[in-house]
């Protein structure tokens, strides 16, 4: 089983619906009470639909509590996501409530410092691919830096397919010795079923902008297949000045009813001058045998 077969029977699961049917709700993290608007300005208002009064306007990095979510959805910019009840305190520092479609808040953010990083999703689309004259779904990912007074000071966005994934996370994991980074924001995709792969994408922060490093992702298929990246920053174990590694593992079964694995193992290389990362080399895959534990 080849990783490139399951990722095409992932793609196709997903291509019998079409994008309009997509519910992407999921990926706002439901169990925090505490959001805060994802983009420049937004309205708010009196009930979770577009004909409802307009209450107010928030602005980006404004802090709300998430009271409840509606099961009334809205499609914007390929963004069908529900709206929530939400409340917060206003300009006289009193507390409101009102409605809010929940594409305006950022999928969540962390706290680092005097700096909050953010990320949120600006639209999906369909684009063609020439090589197989197929069309896939992107989603343009945008993630943030805003100072004390929610200025922005930077903003990254990427272009990428995580149609298959239903949940977000977001990590501030310090420099790890990258020469002028001063903080690893680290946004990942996953979903809860077996064959979904886990997305991870990097951005280093040098006081001045975000920087796009390497990624990674890791996915599995019960005890059948999995495929794992490991990140070797210079500051941790193995690590060596002015580089990131890539240590890739891929198990797979030996037969059917087996406990034998054929595992291959490879090191990819990037070289880091403060500015930008650019991959090197990768190592001649190894093949070894294994017995599962």
């Amino acid at each position: 089983m080849k990783i490139r077969i399951l990722f095409l029977l992932i793609v196709n699961q997903y291509l019998i619906y079409s994008q309009e049917d997509l519910n992407l709700k999921y990926y706002w993290n439901q169990q925090k009470k505490e959001a805060i608007i994802g983009v420049k300005n937004c309205y708010i208002r009196s009930a979770s639909n577009t004909y409802s009064k307009l209450i107010d306007s928030l602005q980006i990095g404004k802090k709300v509590s998430v009271i409840n979510d509606t099961e009334n959805l809205l499609n914007i910019k390929g963004i069908n996501t529900n709206w929530a009840e939400i409340e917060y305190l206003d300009v006289k520092n009193q507390k409101q409530k009102g409605y809010i479609w929940k594409g305006f808040l950022a999928l969540d953010f962390v706290k680092s410092k005097n700096l909050t990083f953010l990320t949120r999703i600006d639209r999906v689309f369909k684009k063609l691919d020439i090589k197989d004259n197929s069309r896939n779904t992107l989603f343009q990912i945008s993630v943030l830096v805003l100072d004390e007074n929610n200025q922005i000071l930077s903003e990254k966005s990427i272009q990428k397919n995580v149609l298959e994934s239903s949940y977000f996370q977001d990590k501030c994991i310090g420099a790890l010795g990258l020469d002028k980074i001063q903080e690893i924001y680290r946004i990942s995709f996953s979903g809860e079923a077996c064959g979904i792969p886990t997305y991870y994408f990097y951005f280093g922060w040098n006081g001045n902008e975000l920087i796009l490093l390497p990624e990674k992702m890791e996915v599995g298929d019960a005890d059948v297949y999995s495929h794992s990246e490991t990140f070797v920053f210079p500051k941790e174990k193995g690590g060596k000045p002015n580089f990131i590694f890539k240590e890739v593992e891929e198990a797979e079964m030996i037969g059917e009813d087996s406990n034998m694995y054929s595992i291959t193992t490879f090191k990819e290389t990037y070289s880091w001058d403060g500015e930008k990362a650019q991959f090197v080399s990768k190592t001649k895959p190894k093949k070894i045998r294994k017995k599962s534990e």
